[in-house]
């Protein structure tokens, strides 16, 4: 599907998707800003550090989807370094919840300068 930037007036075919970080066909670019596709990541990144981690479990808890506990020692294991848009709030959740401050979100777009 071909869509027009109404501001610039070009045809946009495969124009930039901000969900997936490439060119989009699926027609997802509205006046109002980009779409973000299901399941789509972010910029955002899941950082853990297993040395401070103390076993506690609260991340696994509030989001077991993203988090697990290692079989050895107890200590967080990140599943899906990259969290899908929707479940920011649960990771976020889980960061604030964490009472030894292993976890961190991180926003790459800023840190990779």
């Amino acid at each position: 599907m071909r869509t027009r930037n109404k501001a610039s007036n070009k045809k946009l075919a495969g124009h930039y998707c901000a969900a997936f970080s490439n060119a989009c066909d699926a027609g997802c670019r509205s006046p109002a800003g980009p779409f973000r596709h299901p399941g789509a990541t972010t910029s955002m990144r899941i950082e853990a550090d297993p040395e401070v981690c103390i076993g506690s479990g609260m991340c696994a808890l509030t989001a077991p989807d993203l988090f697990d506990q290692s079989d050895d020692d107890g200590t967080v294991v990140v599943l899906r370094p990259a969290p899908p848009a929707e479940r920011l709030a649960a990771v976020r959740g889980a960061v604030g919840r964490c009472p030894s401050r292993a976890l961190k979100l991180v926003d790459t777009a800023t840190t990779a300068r």
